[in-house]
């Protein structure tokens, strides 16, 4: 049976809950902590299962484990009567359209952002293994290194440093305020229908928002908060908002085996189709970037404006070949 999906317009939402501070002389700045809560619905451009159009991609990690993390940290922290500082919990809607949730806050935020003193952000955070939590943004703001660092003892943390990924926080951060972005990995369920309740790991995610709970908690009561640190952005650039121009390949987002990036699928008709791009190929040089991990494909993506030319390095057979497509805007 062969589905189409029509795109439609509507009104959608953030959901934000503020829980005052606590102590006269903290209270009027404040913490955000949030997470996106849409998905893919029934797939469409965003979908990595391109012949699993029409079906219910249910967004399990990605990311009502997010959402279900804040929804607890709102909870606990009102049971425990506050924090020093303002805590504003917030769900943002439209993520995987561009960050529009996110960027709608900008506008409207609901503590001046010059008295938001971090943002938290939790994308996929319900697949803890071996008990590594990824943690961007450490150097966005003074001290948050270390600060994370006290707070994650008994973890694996693996950090990095810069906050630029396409994820709510990073229109924060483009803001002036700094960030931290919270993440358990990628898998080779994200944006399919797989994506399902049944593969979080329960004890994982309540692992994670009790750090973040630390995180929240240690911020709250400096007297000093982190000072904003300009981090330079990656080499490939943030040209552009959201995710970037299309190119249109499917990428593995299970582990690699080796430097580069998988690609599982191309889409019919995308600008990697139009140049010779085919699943089992392994990029390794994007627009004149060397490509090691998804993260490199995906600043050299965003680096880039629909209609530009570039050259594409994949690995097929043990060889290496180099087509070129020219990129198309996101719709």
């Amino acid at each position: 049976m062969h589905l189409t999906l029509t795109r439609e317009y509507g009104m959608t939402a953030n959901v934000i809950g503020i829980l005052p501070g606590t102590d006269p002389s903290l209270r009027q700045e404040a913490i955000i902590i949030g997470a996106h809560y849409d998905h893919l619905g029934r797939g469409g451009e965003g979908s990595l299962a391109p012949d699993q159009v029409g079906m219910v991609h249910p967004g399990a990690d990605d990311n009502a484990s997010g959402t279900a993390a804040v929804m607890g940290l709102a909870r606990a922290f009102a049971a425990a009567g506050g924090a020093p500082r303002t805590l504003v919990f917030i769900t943002f809607s439209a993520e995987e359209m561009g960050l529009l949730g996110s960027g709608h806050y900008m506008k409207h935020p609901a503590v001046p952002l010059d008295r938001t003193v971090l943002m938290m952000n939790l994308d996929m955070v319900g697949r803890l293994r071996d008990g590594k939590v990824y943690v961007g943004g450490v150097d966005s703001g003074s001290g948050l290194r270390s600060l994370v660092t006290n707070a994650g003892q008994g973890l694996s943390l693996e950090f990095r440093g810069d906050p630029f990924a396409p994820s709510d926080h990073v229109v924060f951060y483009g803001a002036g305020t700094p960030v931290l972005f919270f993440f358990t990995g990628a898998h080779s369920d994200y944006h399919r229908p797989t994506d399902t309740w049944d593969k979080i790991n329960g004890k994982g995610l309540q692992t994670v928002a009790d750090l973040v709970a630390r995180v929240a908690n240690a911020v709250a009561a400096q007297p000093i908060p982190p000072a904003y640190v300009k981090v330079p952005a990656p080499a490939t650039g943030t040209r552009g908002s959201g995710y970037g121009p299309v190119f249109g390949v499917v990428p593995d987002f299970g582990a690699a085996e080796r430097p580069g990036v998988k690609i599982t699928g191309v889409r019919p008709g995308s600008p990697a189709d139009k140049a010779g791009v085919q699943a089992g190929d392994i990029i390794v040089k994007f627009a004149g970037v060397e490509v090691k991990t998804l993260d490199d494909l995906t600043f050299a993506l965003r680096g880039r404006r629909a209609g530009d030319r570039v050259d594409v390095v994949v690995v097929r057979d043990g060889q290496e070949r180099q087509v070129q497509a020219v990129l198309e805007e996101r719709r």
